[in-house]
């Protein structure tokens, strides 16, 4: 059996004969999703989300165990005795056809292999190889399966990512060669599919009636630096009520110190210590505490644990007013999560995101609050986004990220779960991004589950995937002034004392600086971690703080280690968020007979 899902849905035999199977609209989602990751199967919470736009799986997994019930009936009818959709493992549903029977599989295969190795291959097999990857596309899917699914670009995201890196590169390749009325064609035939890319748009105004010996199409420009940019937006910004505002997920943290985190290995374990949490959160919280004028967005129930968050974040003398709360019930909680911290920085974190992942769906069910909460960041001077289990808030996140003004500084600490969909996924927020956070884990996902271009020979590590980092920008031509942090974790640090435990690179479409902190500290007064939970979210606050201060980059790089350091000495994410006056004591502890910088004074 053969499935095509890039186009009207499409069941064959073998070779191609068409099959006639009658499947109700759901079916149909179900069959797309599940063949759109037959790669990788997919938990009944998603195909709720797909179906029904919600992943309240409580309410609807009988419904949706029926519609896979029955749907596996109709495909063995005429698919023998062997069940194309075998019962449930694990939790996952999965396809029992090869990949290479789905068209959209077939593509992301051929896209793949070829911008992996694009530029080692021939011109004309570049051509050949992109013109043959593309053709598996006969329509666009999100507009054709949107009326059924209220999450159809979802289901197609990385297959859209990954034809809008292919197509931009084939495009571009065939107007360095002056091929341009075949360039005109292709790119048409690409804003058929994917209408809402606008870089397709923009090389269809750039390339209308050009012809062979025109000038070569014009890059993006380069001025000041990066980082004296960044500084001079925040200097211009200065009049608004709001240094930082975050849109985070909100979580109560359940904490456990362990001897260790390993896996395979049993420890006991004493009652846990509740701290509020949320990583946007905890680095608006820390902010406050810096005596920064900052705020908040996100949602809450109105239980116990709601209440802690709240109480939590206006002690830090964080504005709430954006903050929602729905009333809670058995199965409307506020978000939690449990985390297992040991002594050397290692922490395991298991996430419950309660109502984080109803935040989008209930503000779209208020009139009007999308576009107040989107007035409302715009009046802010860093704009700080993080990650959430849910598509339909990253959707929410790409939304308001298009609108805010130029003056604007927007920062994303993208986490392990949107780290991992890779730079193409997160186009529409990378773009725009100036400010990003990330551990060293984080940033190798990102770059490898995507399209940028391999570096050199030789290089490796934090500094060759930060090279891949910038030059995807460069190749996709987005020309934000970008500050990147990385963080590795601290139990990867202290057997190497030559490595740093933090490195932050700055620059447009290049690497311009990269600075780390290592040297300037004595080891010796490095402070025993306790519990590592927040650290990072510690470095974001300091990051932001010191361009708020303005800061040099080294500057932010010391000012992000100390404060790390201060949180990881507590239990918490935000037992350790220090006022100024302690932020500069610390500074005398750790950088003993360095000067304090201009932003602590």
């Amino acid at each position: 059996m053969k499935i095509g899902i890039l186009g009207p849905l499409t069941i064959t035999d073998d070779v191609g004969a068409p099959l006639v199977i009658r499947l109700e609209p759901k079916q149909e989602i179900v069959l797309v999703a599940l063949a759109a990751n037959a790669d990788r199967g997919v938990p009944l919470r998603e195909l709720v989300l797909a179906i029904h736009g919600t992943t309240e799986v409580v309410l609807y997994k009988r419904s949706v165990e029926s519609l896979v019930s029955r749907l596996r009936s109709s495909l063995r009818t005429n698919h023998g005795d062997d069940p194309v959709v075998p019962p449930a493992r694990g939790g996952f549903y999965t396809l029992s056809i090869p990949e290479e029977n789905i068209d959209a599989l077939r593509f992301l295969h051929q896209a793949e292999h070829l911008l992996n190795r694009w530029h080692t291959v021939p011109s004309e097999e570049r051509q050949a190889s992109a013109d043959r990857a593309i053709s598996e596309w006969r329509g666009n899917p999100s507009r054709i399966y949107g009326g059924t699914s209220p999450t159809a670009p979802d289901l197609f995201r990385r297959f859209t990512a990954v034809l809008a890196e292919l197509g931009d590169r084939y495009c571009r390749l065939l107007l360095q060669e002056q091929r341009f009325d075949q360039a005109r064609r292709e790119l048409s035939r690409l804003v058929e599919l994917l209408p809402g890319h606008a870089p397709f748009r923009q090389l269809q105004e750039e390339t209308a009636g050009r012809r062979i010996g025109a000038a070569p199409l014009p890059r993006v420009a380069d001025a000041t630096s990066a980082m004296a940019e960044l500084r001079d937006r925040i200097v211009a910004s200065r009049t608004l009520p709001l240094d930082a505002v975050t849109l985070s997920a909100h979580n109560l943290d359940r904490i456990y110190l362990v001897e260790r985190v390993a896996p395979d290995h049993e420890v006991k374990i004493d009652t846990a210590v509740e701290e509020a949490g949320g990583s946007g959160a905890n680095t608006i919280a820390a902010l406050g505490r810096l005596t920064c004028s900052v705020a908040a967005a996100g949602i809450v129930a109105d239980d116990g644990e709601g209440q802690m968050l709240l109480d939590s974040l206006s002690t830090s003398g964080v504005d709430c007013t954006n903050m929602l709360v729905v009333a809670a019930s058995e199965t409307v909680r506020s978000g939690h999560s449990i985390i297992f911290s040991d002594p050397h920085g290692v922490r395991s974190i298991y996430v419950h995101p309660g109502v984080n992942e109803s935040f989008a769906e209930t503000l779209a069910a208020r009139p009007g609050a999308v576009e107040r909460l989107g007035g409302f960041i715009a009046t802010s001077r860093i704009v700080h986004f993080t990650s959430f289990t849910s598509p339909a808030e990253l959707r929410l996140q790409e939304h308001l990220a298009g609108t805010l003004p130029d003056i604007s500084v927007l920062s994303l600490n993208p986490g392990a779960l949107y780290s991992s969909l890779g730079l193409d996924r997160l186009d529409p927020i990378l773009s725009r991004v100036n400010v990003l956070f990330l551990y060293e884990q984080n940033l190798r996902e990102l770059v490898h589950n995507s399209a940028a271009p391999l570096v050199e020979a030789g290089e490796g590590g934090i500094h060759a995937d930060l090279q891949r980092l910038y030059a995807w920008k460069k190749m996709k031509g987005y020309g934000q002034p970008l500050v990147t942090l990385v963080k590795r974790y601290r139990s990867s640090v202290s057997q190497e004392v030559d490595r740093e435990y933090l490195t932050i690179a700055s620059g447009r479409l290049d690497v311009e600086e990269i600075v780390g902190t290592q040297a300037r500290i004595v080891l010796g007064a490095r402070r025993p971690v306790t519990d590592s939970t927040g650290a990072g979210d510690g470095m974001a606050a300091a990051l932001h703080f010191g361009l708020l201060r303005g800061a040099s980059l080294r500057e932010c790089a010391d000012l992000s280690f100390l404060l790390a350091t201060m949180v990881s000495g507590q239990v918490g994410a935000r037992a350790g968020h220090p006022s100024q006056d302690a932020l500069r004591s610390a500074w005398g502890e750790l950088f003993c007979g360095v000067p304090e910088p201009p932003a602590l004074v």
